[in-house]
């Protein structure tokens, strides 16, 4: 008796613990396999997306990504997955217009809120980043990459 295939979500999850685990080769295997099924599957293709984001691959990355705009442009975690890939190819205009969809749909999107404080930082804007990343900090006191970053914009501000 064999076992049962996974269904979609585990398969997702196993992707996403392979991404987490910096196993790249098996996270896009898994995502692949999801398309193949699915090609309209949002989160297979942002987790494909954020794959080849981690492989060095940001123009495979942004069309991943613009195929998921076009198949539900209302998903906060796909426009905050373009401003990541935007931030990392300097265009600092599309990060923020990418940021600015993500927050209109989801106010709270975590990432996005990261996002929008690392694009100020990265701006100069040391000031801002240093109020957005106090906010964040003061709702998620134990998050290490959060002190972090705060850290970077108190020194960045001359704190």
């Amino acid at each position: 008796m064999s076992a049962a295939a996974p269904t979609p979500a585990e398969a997702r999850a196993a992707a996403a613990r392979h991404l987490q685990a910096g196993r790249l080769d098996a996270a896009r295997h898994i995502y692949t396999t999801l398309l193949e099924a699915n090609p309209r599957s949002i989160e297979a293709l942002n987790g494909l997306a954020v794959t080849e984001l981690q492989a060095g691959n940001a123009d495979t990355a942004l069309d991943l990504l613009g195929s998921a705009v076009a198949v539900n442009d209302r998903v906060a975690d796909t426009y905050a997955n373009l401003a990541v890939v935007y931030r990392l190819r300097d265009e600092a205009g599309q990060a923020e217009t990418a940021l600015d969809r993500a927050l209109t749909l989801d106010p709270g999107h975590l990432d996005a809120r990261i996002n929008r404080a690392a694009l100020q930082l990265s701006r100069g804007e040391a000031p801002a980043a240093v109020t957005a990343f106090e906010a964040l900090v003061r709702e998620h006191p134990d998050s290490a990459s959060l002190l972090c970053n705060l850290g970077a914009a108190l020194a960045a501000s001359g704190a």
